[in-house]
């Protein structure tokens, strides 16, 4: 073939056009079942995908650094990449923990229903939304709300590259008056 023939491209429209406000999630939150909480809130607060979320087990909780270390191959480009533990997420992390340290010391996952890992939950979403008050809601499915959930991510990844940044010109551009400005 000497020449490869022109395809346009079709437009499209996913675009996203809302984002879940904090007090719908709370309410959200509260009339979910319990072995559903802290996934929704590790959902909402990371951008996490439910895939990724519940293959997550407690070796790859690290509570000293902060961090969830999601393994190669169980992301969506298959890299890996840390999450951020944070606000009410660290404390919900812990007490889960807890909880399974003296109940289920056997269970490897970190979201899990009476120690069997939590893979769908369709039908105990579908029944929150109406309990919740908010019919309406635009978010159709989880994914929808781990979309939205990423906007959260996006905030705190943005937040450290501008921390990088400054640090990097507090060392090596502004000299003894920058750093004397930051400090």
């Amino acid at each position: 073939m000497a020449r490869v023939p022109y395809t346009p491209s079709l437009a499209e429209n996913n675009v996203r056009k809302g984002f879940l406000e904090h007090s719908v999630y709370q309410r959200l939150r509260d009339e979910l079942p319990d072995y559903l909480r802290l996934l929704f809130m590790v959902a909402y607060h990371t951008g996490a995908r439910r895939g990724e979320l519940t293959r997550i087990q407690w070796h790859q909780v690290d509570f000293t650094s902060n961090r969830i270390a999601l393994n190669p191959g169980e992301t969506k480009n298959g890299e890996p990449r840390t999450l951020p533990i944070y606000g009410e997420m660290r404390e919900w992390l812990l007490m889960a923990k807890e909880v399974r340290d003296l109940n289920l010391p056997d269970c490897p996952w970190v979201f899990h229903e009476k120690g069997r890992r939590i893979q769908t939950f369709r039908k105990a979403w579908s029944s929150v939304y109406d309990r919740a008050g908010v019919p309406g809601l635009l978010f159709l499915s989880e994914q929808d709300l781990l979309d939205a959930a990423a906007k959260m991510e996006r905030r705190l990844q943005s937040l450290g590259t501008v921390l990088s940044t400054v640090e990097q010109k507090r060392g090596e551009a502004w000299g003894k008056t920058g750093r004397t400005l930051l400090n």
